[in-house]
């Protein structure tokens, strides 16, 4: 945002999504005002989002199908 690079730079630069990026330059902002006006300093972070993924439709040989949808087995990232 210093840079005032666009919303498609930053999405290429950061790989994600242009909404994200959108929802992340707004938060941000929003958040400002409800600072003290000080220069706006320190680390921002942000954690990952997993998604199981979905193979509807394709043929799968190499696991045994999801029924129904439901939560993942485990954390992170795994064979779900």
């Amino acid at each position: 945002m210093e840079q005032e690079k666009s919303l498609d730079k930053i999405k290429a630069a950061l790989q994600i999504n242009k909404k994200t990026a959108f929802d992340w330059r707004h938060k941000i902002l929003t958040s400002l005002p409800e600072s003290d006006q000080d220069d706006f300093t320190g680390i921002t972070e942000s954690d990952e989002t997993f998604f199981l993924n979905s193979e509807k439709g394709s043929i799968q040989t190499n696991r045994k199908p999801r029924k129904r949808g439901g939560p993942s087995k485990s954390k992170g990232i795994g064979n779900d």
